[in-house]
């Protein structure tokens, strides 16, 4: 297993139920596609489906992975060695233009993650979302190798009106499902089927299995979330409204008066990238402050401010943790070494961690002051 790649291969038995939940597949979709198979569990459930597919086609760029994933596909699947990101999925070897079901588990990393391991395992450079420069360079075009994958089988089978069916970050579905909006093309239909990443993959974020009907004509943008793979009615429905997402559809929409622009200008959150050093969270309300290396933090009480994050906002406020943020500067251009007189133990700490803040690759740090960070300001 690569963490570099995202690597969470799919428990057998969780790849089972989610492909009884399509019900019979051959009778549905005659040609199924996994675009980043693994060691093979989908492809292996769909082969043993009661209805199995008249053609399988799995892609994986791993070889240790191939040989597993071609038995599981069987004698009359295909497995192609490459990387989904410089194949173009147009030119796949069918027989037909029969319907089509993209099923699989797509790599659970962002690309940011990537770059501070090093790899190169990213897709092209491309402006997709149509950002500008600096929301690229400060952290707005971070973007998910599974919400990658979702973008190029968009880009590259939509006109062969295919249901995507991936499990994927909940964070992913609801961006790719605001991307569809964006473009004009919503999906024909769509469900989101909660699954718990904890019991399965041991990984502390929210999860589903998203499934997405890009034939034609557009729906009216209802994706009805179901709690697990057996439950047989949905617990409610999200979708976008005027461009915004919302995770309870018909609450948003009784509430859509409250739309609208804002009459407070609210600003970006402060640009960091070194939790380990910057972030501090106390165990207990009157309890010190720690940082992410598990060590007591004591510096000038100026230069702490409260910090609250977008999870904790799920919890009642007397239950949210303590958190803070080390903010070393009032604007972009302070500079920095005057802390060594108006906080000095705050100096000292930062020279304690140079290593790690020094080693931030993102570019809005070159040629500012020593421990810089962005995003600051009145």
């Amino acid at each position: 297993m690569r963490k570099d790649l995202g690597d969470f291969q799919t428990p057998p038995d969780l790849a089972a139920a989610l492909v009884r939940r399509l019900g019979p597949l051959g009778e549905r979709w005659p040609r199924v596609l996994e675009p980043t198979c693994g060691r093979g569990a989908f492809l292996a459930a769909v082969r043993r489906s009661p209805s199995p597919p008249r053609e399988l086609v799995g892609v994986e760029l791993q070889a240790a992975y191939c040989e597993q994933a071609r038995e599981a596909a069987g004698p009359d699947g295909r497995i192609l060695r490459a990387d989904v990101f410089g194949l173009d999925l147009r030119t796949l070897p069918w027989s037909g233009r029969d319907p089509l079901l993209v099923i699989g588990n797509p790599p659970w990393i962002t690309n940011a993650a990537l770059g501070r391991l090093g790899s190169d395992n990213l897709p092209p450079k491309r402006n997709i979302k149509e950002l500008a420069g600096l929301d690229a360079r400060t952290g707005a075009a971070n973007f998910d190798l599974g919400e990658a994958v979702w973008l190029k089988l968009i880009a590259e089978l939509g006109d062969q009106a295919p249901t995507i069916a991936l499990i994927c970050k909940t964070s992913v579905a609801r961006t790719v499902l605001l991307e569809l909006h964006r473009r004009g093309t919503p999906p024909a239909s769509a469900e989101l089927i909660e699954i718990d990443a904890r019991r399965w993959f041991d990984a502390a974020v929210g999860a589903c299995f998203f499934i997405v009907s890009l034939a034609p004509p557009a729906g009216d943008g209802r994706v009805d979330v179901y709690d697990g793979p057996d439950a047989t009615a949905p617990s409610r429905s999200m979708g976008v409204i005027q461009g915004r997402f919302a995770v309870d559809l018909d609450q948003a929409r009784r509430h859509a008066f409250a739309l609208g622009a804002s009459p407070l200008d609210w600003r970006q959150g402060v640009k960091h990238d070194a939790a380990a050093v910057m972030e501090l969270t106390a165990e207990a309300p009157d309890g010190p402050f720690r940082n992410g290396l598990g060590r007591v933090v004591d510096v000038e009480p100026d230069r702490v401010f409260p910090l609250v994050k977008g999870a904790d906002l799920k919890l009642p406020a007397r239950e949210r943790p303590r958190r803070a943020l080390l903010v070393p500067q009032a604007s972009l251009t302070d500079d920095t070494t005057a802390l060594a007189e108006t906080a000095p133990r705050l100096w000292a700490y930062l020279n304690e961690h140079e290593g790690r803040l020094t080693a931030r690759k993102s570019s809005i740090y070159r040629n500012r002051p020593r421990f810089a960070i962005f995003g600051v300001g009145p």
